[in-house]
């Protein structure tokens, strides 16, 4: 079986945050809003969850 790795810098990870932010049209905050309502359409929220896999690879608080 092959495994396939992918190395992230911070630098790449930063330009993915923006790209994923301005393909939904939001702030990081406005989306953070709407997901504690639970009012992300399904692209808002598969856009939420790879923000949130990248904050987490980032280690931002």
């Amino acid at each position: 079986m092959t495994v396939t790795v992918e190395v992230a810098t911070e630098s790449g990870l930063r330009r993915r945050r923006k790209k994923v932010l301005d393909r939904v049209g939001m702030t990081f905050e406005q989306m953070s809003e709407l997901a504690t309502t639970y009012s992300l359409t399904s692209e808002e929220l598969l856009a939420w969850d790879e923000l949130k896999a990248i904050q987490f690879l980032l280690d931002d608080k």
